[in-house]
C-alpha cells in the first residue's frame, strides 16, 4: 500500500469516525453480537473480543499443567495460543450463536493454521457450558457444536 493511500485512508477514517462507529453499533444491535470492554493486566482498557480470547487463555494456562504461554511477554505473534507436551493449542471462546437451524457455537479454522488441537470454551451469556478439546484435523474450515453434538466425545470434564 502507497504511502498516499495510506493517507488518505487516515483522513477518511478520522473524517467519518462517528458514521463509522454508528454503523457498527447498528450492526451489533441487529445480529445480536456484543462489543465487550476489558481491562489488561497493566490496567488499559481491551476493547473488543481480543481480552475475551485473552481471559480463557489464562483460564486454559491454568488448566492444562505446565504449558507455555505464546502470547506472553517473550512470544509474539504465534499462529498459536499455547504449547502443552509438544502439542499447539489455539484457544478460543464462544458464545452461543442464532442460526436458521438453532443455536449453536461456531468454530472457524484459518487456512494455513499450524496447530494441533483447538480448547474451545462453549459460552452461555459469558458462563462456560462446556470445554471442547478438539483435534484440528477433524473440520477443515469451520465447524458448528450443537448443545447435544457428537463432538461432546472431545469434552474435558474439570475436577471440582
Amino acid at each position: 500500500m502507497t504511502e498516499q493511500r495510506k493517507e488518505y485512508l487516515r483522513l477518511y477514517r478520522l473524517e467519518h469516525r462517528n458514521s463509522m462507529y454508528d454503523y457498527r453499533k447498528k450492526w451489533l444491535k441487529r445480529t445480536g453480537k456484543r462489543y465487550y470492554s476489558l481491562k489488561s493486566e497493566t490496567g488499559e482498557a481491551l476493547k473488543g473480543k481480543s481480552g475475551i480470547g485473552r481471559k480463557y487463555e489464562k483460564i486454559a494456562l491454568e488448566l492444562l499443567k505446565g504449558s507455555i504461554d505464546m502470547n506472553g511477554v517473550n512470544f509474539t505473534k504465534s499462529p498459536h495460543d499455547i504449547e502443552w507436551n509438544g502439542l499447539k493449542i489455539d484457544v478460543k471462546a464462544r458464545n452461543i450463536t442464532k442460526t436458521e437451524h438453532g443455536n449453536c457455537w461456531v468454530i472457524n479454522k484459518k487456512k494455513d493454521s499450524q496447530t494441533d488441537y483447538f480448547l474451545l470454551f462453549c459460552l452461555i451469556d459469558n458462563k462456560i457450558i462446556k470445554i471442547l478439546l478438539l483435534p484440528a484435523d477433524i473440520f477443515k474450515v469451520s465447524l458448528s457444536i450443537w448443545k447435544n453434538s457428537k463432538y461432546d466425545k472431545y469434552k474435558l470434564f474439570l475436577k471440582s
